[in-house]
């Protein structure tokens, strides 16, 4: 599971700054594998925490969405770490992203960068990072 997650959201980085979005194919080949080891491990029980993962940032960042504060790509992003994680522990995945975001604007400004947003597939990662090696 730690490495599916990993070379998700390596990958991820890679689209998103290369191409400056993530593709619904990565996403949907990805929620596919979270969906399946959840069914695997846990049956039906699994599919409806890996169910509720996925629609649970949907749900959270589509306000954000919408007024144009955050991108499909992310919350899709999000929706497919969920898949993996389920509904308990998505909620702290997206908190550590959040985190990692201001961190990363907050020197983005210090460092007086122009560019007023950031690529959020990089706080995901390092979200995803300190979640698989134990720090959430």
């Amino acid at each position: 599971m730690e490495i599916g997650l990993f070379l998700m959201t390596a990958g991820a980085v890679v689209t998103d700054l290369k191409e400056q979005k993530i593709k619904n194919k990565w996403i949907g080949l990805w929620m596919t594998v979270g969906i399946s080891i959840a069914i695997y491990r846990d049956g039906v029980k699994g599919f409806v925490s890996a169910a509720g993962g996925i629609l649970l940032p949907i749900f959270l960042l589509w306000c954000a969405f919408y007024i144009r504060k955050l991108g499909a790509g992310d919350i899709k992003l999000f929706s497919a770490i969920g898949s993996f994680l389920g509904i308990g522990r998505i909620l702290e995945c997206m908190m550590a992203a959040m985190i990692f975001g201001l961190i990363f604007m907050g020197i983005a400004r210090i460092i007086g960068r122009k560019k007023k947003t950031i690529r959020l597939s990089i706080p995901i990662f390092f979200s995803v990072l300190c979640g698989i090696g134990g720090i959430y």
